[in-house]
């Protein structure tokens, strides 16, 4: 991440910011200022986070999303075992509509760590936006 954070500076983008925190104890100064959250080959609680959701986890995500916010997350399909089936419908009931949700070939972003996590394997697309309405589950 420093890298990625001094390539930042360099070309002085003053719209990307780098944290190190867990997703349970995100720093209360980014509440609401996200307007785009990428999350890219997960691990740890983020990946429970993001591929096993339960409200509270995404509803920490959330706080740091700003009104209609994007969400694009690309897992490989070795880090976890997912319920695809059920995964729109838990993002869903706390306020986050899965628009696109697809296996592909390679990631839509291009990393040195995503095409090693997924060599010989394809990952997991999942493009949302915050700010749906809530389902009555």
């Amino acid at each position: 991440m420093a890298a990625s954070a001094n390539r930042a500076r360099r070309e002085k983008l003053t719209n990307a910011l780098f944290v190190v925190a867990s997703i349970e104890a995100m720093p209360v100064e980014l509440d609401g200022i996200a307007d785009r959250i990428t999350v890219l080959f997960p691990w740890g609680s983020l990946l429970e986070c993001i591929s096993r959701p339960e409200p509270s986890t995404l509803a920490a995500l959330a706080r740091i999303a700003r009104g209609d916010a994007t969400l694009d997350v690309v897992i490989n399909r070795s880090a976890a075992s997912l319920d695809v089936d059920g995964l729109a419908q838990r993002y869903r009931a706390t306020g986050i509509a899965v628009e696109r949700l697809e296996w592909v070939a390679q990631s839509p972003y291009r990393t040195t760590w995503g095409a090693r996590v997924t060599y010989r394997s394809d990952a997991l697309h999942v493009a949302a936006r915050f700010g749906a309405p809530h389902s009555a589950e």
